[in-house]
């Protein structure tokens, strides 16, 4: 091989390298749009709170994102009757308006695993909990009539 043909093959590898970069960088910064987006839209404290969770839980090497934050009392109906009028498992036991999702003062979290957004159970839950407590927050875990790990509230 030439070497305008190892030249070619060089610049190629050093383009893919960067197109991979970009890429990281994207999700990266379409999670932090999106958490931005999301808690813009929830009361402030809240807001501020739960970025230090965010910040925090980034700190040691897990990023999370805003599943859900501020929700419509006709969305909030519709979690209510799952489990109850219509398929899969109860998810809620409050009905629109009785959520704090309802006023902003909510949001519910997912991690990013493997670049994908995850609510599976996770070691790293009681870590989220632990955190979420630090920061003034009311952690869903420590629910008695149903453990909402992915749920933070002021």
């Amino acid at each position: 091989m030439d070497s305008l043909g190892i030249l070619l093959i060089l610049g190629l590898a050093y383009l893919a390298s960067k197109s991979t970069e970009s890429t990281s960088n994207n999700s990266e910064n379409s999670v932090a749009q999106i958490n931005s987006r999301l808690l813009s839209q929830v009361n402030p404290v809240l807001a501020e709170k739960a970025q230090t969770v965010i910040n925090q839980m980034a700190n040691l090497g897990n990023t999370l994102i805003v599943a859900e934050g501020y929700r419509t009392n006709a969305l909030q109906d519709k979690y209510y009757a799952q489990g109850r009028t219509t398929p899969g498992n109860i998810i809620t036991y409050k009905k629109g308006g009785e959520s704090k999702h309802n006023v902003g003062k909510a949001v519910d979290f997912d991690f990013i695993i493997d670049g994908k957004q995850s609510n599976s159970n996770s070691n790293n839950w009681t870590l989220l909990g632990k955190i979420a407590k630090s920061a003034g927050l009311i952690w869903g875990g420590d629910f008695k009539n149903l453990r909402d790990y992915r749920h933070v509230e002021i």
